[in-house]
């Protein structure tokens, strides 16, 4: 028998304090790619950004939204409630925390977007001009939104107050400096929409420091996952894996030599030797297919059945 369970551990961080300027935490402000109709940001006397963007959507291999945001680098978190203003005319029109390479309509970006009808997800494009692929959080319409980069891994955070529910990474390779900031797309390039960012905090997280005034501390991780076996004859329990990043559902292979687990959208080998160190052994499946968490084996084991999102499905299908 295995499982698999996520422990939170104490997270330290520094909250950078509101900036002075215009913008407060952020430096400028525009519109991203095709938006005919121009929007705006509002910095209210409660520290509330009022953010008003056209542009048809952030998806796909191109983005039209309005954006402040400012440049830093290293590894960073962003957060905020969000909520929109009005009924709205187009039911995905969309408000997110994002981190994006560069200010081009086809940049490589991550980012937590609230849908106007609540759907919530990790939107992120790996390469440049690359489709949108996303993941889902079970979370509809949370009150607030977190997005954390460390390295190369990007992870969503919603819920409310500070008690914040993760998703599965994803993996998106950006060179520093980046841009972060808040971001609104209307969904229809004729008309705006508006939300409000409140409680924003932007947060330095491990050695490099998201502003030279931060002071970063010793972070550690959000979540720990732990694989293990649990001996049934012998009533004992050995620790087979241990990593800081989420690895689920591990199922046993037809001959018992490895477990199969998925991290990150991706299958991953893990032997049961007791060969040290362990190194997880990625499956060669086709990137565009994200495993969401369950797959199996065909009884004679050469097949394997998967649940996955791709380009052409935004919705969970089986493989």
């Amino acid at each position: 028998m295995t499982y698999n369970y996520r422990s939170p551990l104490f997270l330290f961080c520094c909250t950078l304090l509101l900036g002075a300027g215009p913008l407060g935490f952020f430096e400028t402000s525009g519109d991203v790619g095709d938006a005919p109709q121009k929007g705006k940001v509002e910095l209210t006397s409660a520290g509330d950004y009022r953010v008003t963007g056209g542009g048809a959507n952030i998806w796909g291999q191109t983005d039209a939204f309005y954006f402040v945001f400012k440049k830093l680098s290293g590894d960073v978190a962003l957060s905020a409630d969000v909520r929109f203003e009005g009924n709205g005319t187009v039911a995905h029109r969309k408000a997110a925390v994002m981190i994006r390479q560069n200010l081009d309509a086809g940049s490589a970006y991550a980012d937590v977007a609230v849908h106007g009808d609540g759907l919530t997800s990790l939107q992120f494009r790996p390469t440049a001009n690359d489709v949108t692929q996303e993941i889902r959080s079970d979370l509809k319409a949370p009150a607030r939104i977190r997005i954390e980069r460390r390295g190369d891994r990007f992870t969503l955070f919603a819920g409310t107050g500070e008690d914040l529910k993760a998703s599965a990474p994803a993996t998106v390779v950006l060179r520093d400096p980046v841009y972060i900031g808040l971001a609104v797309s209307s969904h229809d390039a004729n008309i705006l929409e508006t939300a409000v960012f409140s409680n924003v905090k932007l947060e330095p997280l491990g050695s490099q420091s998201a502003s030279p005034t931060a002071n970063p501390g010793t972070p550690r991780p959000r979540y720990r996952s732990k694989i293990s076996i649990y001996d049934v004859a012998e009533k004992s329990t050995r620790v087979l894996y241990t990593t800081d990043d989420v690895f689920e559902a591990p199922n046993w292979s037809g001959d018992g030599k490895f477990l199969l687990s998925n991290s990150g959208g991706k299958l991953y080998r893990i032997p049961v030797d007791g060969t040290a160190p362990i190194t997880p052994e990625p499956l060669k499946t086709d990137p565009a297919y994200r495993c969401n968490n369950d797959h199996g084996f065909s009884p004679d084991g050469k097949l394997l059945a998967i649940s996955a999102s791709s380009p052409s499905s935004r919705q969970s299908q089986v493989y």
